[in-house]
């Protein structure tokens, strides 16, 4: 499976990226006092290949590995397996052939499944330890609620969305026109 760096890395010729990481070097070890002529160099540069703009700056893959960091500190397979298990559900949603704001939306219910599916895990160790008070317990189910909440609303936001614009797995629109008459059906 190809990441999207290692694909805009095929996408440019090797000097553009040396390039690239020369100046973000320089920008990074300059942290406080950026020269801004490198400021907007690496601007120019990124609006020229916003694929890779949209690797380095994607916040919800940026919260998302955090998450499974968190998750998985010490189970190296299973950060794995579950970053894989992510990358099979957002393709399952048709991520790559999206559109921009169906993207953002998959990615909400990527990072909100795995929110929700913590707080479960996290919940059920509080209830194995059988040390919950009537308080804490209801803390976590609040707190349950709230997730699947989030990830359920995320779902629906992805069908609403589909279902207006037409998009999505499935969609099918077809118009036929005959003589001044014009016949549309969509599914």
């Amino acid at each position: 499976m190809t990441t999207e760096i290692e694909q805009w890395e095929k996408d440019i010729s090797g000097q553009e990226i040396k390039a690239l990481q020369a100046l973000m070097r320089r920008i990074d070890d300059a942290k406080k006092k950026p020269d801004p002529k490198d400021l907007a160099e690496l601007r120019r540069a990124l609006i020229k290949h916003p694929e890779f703009c949209a690797s380095l700056g994607n916040q919800a893959e940026h919260v998302r590995r955090r998450l499974i960091l968190e998750l998985f500190k010490l189970d190296p397979i299973g950060n794995e397996v579950l970053h894989a298990e992510l990358e099979n559900m957002r393709a399952a949603m048709g991520y790559k052939e999206a559109p921009a704001l169906e993207k953002v939306i998959i990615d909400q219910i990527v990072n909100a499944y795995i929110f929700h599916y913590a707080q479960e895990n996290r919940y059920a160790g509080a209830m194995g330890a059988d040390s919950l008070s009537l308080e804490q317990a209801k803390f976590w189910e609040y707190r349950l609620t709230v997730s699947q909440k989030r990830l359920l609303r995320a779902i629906e936001m992805l069908a609403r969305v589909r279902k207006l614009t037409g998009t999505g797995p499935g969609a099918l629109q077809i118009n036929i026109a005959a003589a001044g008459q014009q016949l549309n059906l969509a599914k």
